[in-house]
């Protein structure tokens, strides 16, 4: 392949990678929520519910061993989101609860807090957050977002270096582009994944001849 076309088929690359941040927005959009910040590695979506911490609500919580300060009164209202993160196996994002200003570093705190709200307050929690309460947590896979074939370059650099493990010296010298270590994740269709093969196989050449 040319150098203008390996030119070409890097800047095509470039403008059809999915970032984290994209895919993690289509899955909110599954669900008609709207991401909000990202927080320690993972992404905070909008309050999707505010539930006031009376007095039925405050017992359920109490049973699952949840207790709130003595200050806690029924003006105490309680933000309920969603936390996303792409999941372990690369294969969608993972939904869990999150309960905004609960400090508590175990988030099956957070999960017991969902799961009293639902049994007082039932239907005001939207779908997303029943079904999350079922299993504790919730895959949006990749089909779910019609993005069925995408695999992370990650993934892919693995692949390419199985024929080829003298690349993977090369990676913390930043010798290819786009980055297969890039800490934001991108992932690629397989219609374009021939093209990224050729394109780091050019780059790798490159670097050995110098």
């Amino acid at each position: 392949m040319n150098r203008e076309k390996l030119a070409a088929q890097r800047r095509l690359i470039d403008g059809v990678l999915h970032l984290h941040r994209d895919l993690v927005n289509l899955a909110y959009n599954a669900y008609g929520m709207v991401p909000a910040r990202k927080v320690d590695g993972y992404w905070i979506s909008k309050p999707v519910a505010h539930l006031p911490v009376n007095e039925p609500f405050r017992h359920a919580l109490i049973q699952k061993g949840i207790r709130f300060g003595p200050h806690a009164s029924d003006n105490v209202v309680l933000q309920f989101g969603i936390m996303a993160s792409i999941a372990p196996t690369e294969d969608g994002v993972m939904f869990k609860p999150d309960v905004a200003d609960y400090r508590v570093e175990d988030r099956d705190h957070h999960w017991w807090i969902f799961k009293a709200a639902l049994e007082v307050f039932g239907q005001e929690l939207p779908m997303v957050a029943r079904k999350i309460i079922e299993t504790g947590q919730l895959m949006v896979t990749w089909k779910d977002v019609k993005l069925p074939d995408i695999r992370s370059l990650r993934s892919l650099f693995g692949e390419f270096c199985q024929e080829r493990p003298h690349a993977v010296k090369l990676v913390k010298s930043k010798a290819f582009h786009p980055n297969p270590a890039d800490e934001n994740g991108p992932y690629l269709s397989a219609q374009h994944q021939a093209a990224l093969f050729a394109v780091w196989q050019d780059q790798l050449e490159d670097h050995m001849v110098a």
